[in-house]
Formats: structure tokens, C-alpha cells, sequence
């Protein structure tokens, strides 16, 4: 038997432009990380799989699940194993999306991913203060398919541009370390993002996201396609503690982020 795991992702910016169509015909861009949550598997003839967070979560989880299944099944790694995972999903689960999804999993660390004909990846330098100044707060089990499907099939080649234009800035504030300029590009990020489809932010999503910013939150997104999940904080770290009692009074969980390093792990039983 062979045993694995795969850490979880979010993202930062660029979501939508890893789309092929888009990707291909423009050039994508993509700057997300590795954190430590995970889903562990085992191959002995079947594979078998848990997640440390739910199913819609909006931290990558299916194709962290396919990456995972398919590293054990082929014992394949790095980006053979990215484009290998990225055509199951999309051949054999029926499952088509963007491409960001394939890469943290297997290398971990914070990145910029970059999409066209091929695929490349630039390691980010991330710092202790950079990690706790951020915040993850699960808002509730994803309710709305449809928000999925939106955020997939949406093509707006001008709002696309824009969406990489903020990866690039984000690259650019990353490299400087400028926390309120990262803030600002995540909240524009956020703004376009509720463009796609009304059905990304519901309510209480948009009444979680308000609370925190009330409670010092410099910047606060959704992650994945929308409409549940995992919502993700800026802070100066300072004001983390204040952020987190704003949540405890939605009687939310906050999460302090840690970044996973290693990516992919197997080991046999």
C-alpha cells in the first residue's frame, strides 16, 4: 500500500485567467499558495481519501483530490503530474475549470503561476509577518451550484484582463512587501469577482465580509467559485486578535494561515 498527502491552496489573484480558452489566447496569470490543510490518501488496488476541511470549501479540494489519486495510481510527480491530474478531471470527471488548482498540491510554497502554451512557476518569498496577517473563516457549506458554474463559464475577455492586470500588481506588491497595496488589489480582486454572477455572495457572505472589515480587517475575499466555503482576511497583524473576536460574535471560527513548503508527500505502508 502507498500512502500520500497534498496541502489545500488559496489564492490571491488571477482566478479566471488559468481558464484554457483564456489562458491560451492571452497568457494567464495566477498568484496563489500552499497552506496547511490537507487530504491524505492510500492506494492498495482502490483509493481511499480524507480532507481535513468539507467538500466546496473553495480551497482546490477536487483537484487536490485528483492530484493526490493520481500521484499514487501513476507515481508521477511535478508537472507531468500537474497536466496529467488537470486532463483527468477534465476528461474522465467531467469537471472543467481553471488550471491554478493542479500546482500547489504538488510544489507547495507561495507562487506566481504563469499560462499559456506551457505552464510556469515562480517561487514568492514569504514572510512570518506576511502569514499572520492573514485570516481564514469558513462561512458555510456552499448552497448555490450555480455560482460554480457562473464562475466557470463567464467569458469576459475585458474583465479578464483586469483580473491579470491585479495579478501583476500583486506580484509587484509581494516583491515590495507593501501589505496595503496587497490589501488593495485583493478588495478590487473581490469587487470583479461578485461581477461574475450575483450568486457568488449571498447575504451572509457579504454580512461576514463587512464584520471584518468593521473589525480591522484591511482587505477580505471569498475563496473558490462562490456562493460558500472558506472567506479569507487581511489584517495588520496587530489587529488580528480584534479581527478574530468580530468573528467569534458571528459565532465564526477564524483560522490563522500557515503556508505549506513541501507540496506532495508519499510514503509506503
Amino acid at each position: 500500500m502507498i500512502g500520500g498527502s497534498v496541502p489545500l491552496r488559496i489564492s490571491f489573484a488571477g482566478g479566471g485567467t488559468d481558464v484554457e480558452r483564456y489562458a491560451q489566447e492571452y497568457g494567464g496569470m495566477v498568484v496563489n499558495a500552499a497552506v496547511q490543510k490537507y487530504i491524505t490518501g492510500f492506494w492498495d488496488g482502490e483509493f481511499t481519501s480524507y480532507s481535513d476541511v468539507p467538500i466546496g470549501s473553495g480551497l482546490g479540494g477536487s483537484s487536490a483530490y485528483t492530484v493526490l489519486k493520481v500521484a499514487l495510481e501513476q507515481r508521477l510527480n511535478g508537472m507531468e503530474l500537474a497536466q496529467e491530474a488537470y486532463q483527468h478531471e477534465k476528461a474522465v470527471m467531467g469537471v472543467v475549470g481553471g488550471q491554478q488548482d493542479y500546482y500547489p498540491p504538488i510544489f507547495g510554497g507561495l507562487s506566481v503561476l504563469t499560462f499559456d502554451t506551457e505552464v510556469h512557476r515562480q517561487q514568492l518569498r514569504a514572510t512570518w509577518a506576511f502569514e499572520s496577517s492573514l485570516m481564514l473563516v469558513h462561512v458555510g457549506k456552499r448552497s448555490d451550484a450555480e455560482a460554480v458554474r457562473d464562475a466557470v463559464t463567464k467569458y469576459d475577455t475585458g474583465l479578464l484582463h483586469h483580473i491579470k492586470g491585479l495579478a501583476e500588481e500583486m506580484v509587484r506588491a509581494m516583491n515590495q512587501g507593501n501589505l496595503l497595496e496587497i490589501a488593495r488589489i485583493i478588495n478590487d480582486g473581490w469587487e470583479l469577482k461578485k461581477g461574475l454572477s450575483r450568486r457568488i455572495a449571498n447575504t451572509n457572505i457579504l454580512n461576514v465580509c463587512h464584520a471584518g472589515l468593521w473589525h480591522g480587517a484591511l482587505a477580505g475575499r471569498l475563496l473558490g467559485a462562490g456562493g460558500g466555503g472558506y472567506m479569507m482576511f487581511l489584517c495588520e497583524p496587530c489587529t488580528w486578535d480584534k479581527l478574530a473576536y468580530g468573528m467569534h460574535l458571528l459565532k465564526l471560527r477564524p483560522e490563522r494561515v500557515r503556508f505549506d513548503y513541501q507540496g506532495l508527500r508519499t510514503w509506503w505502508i
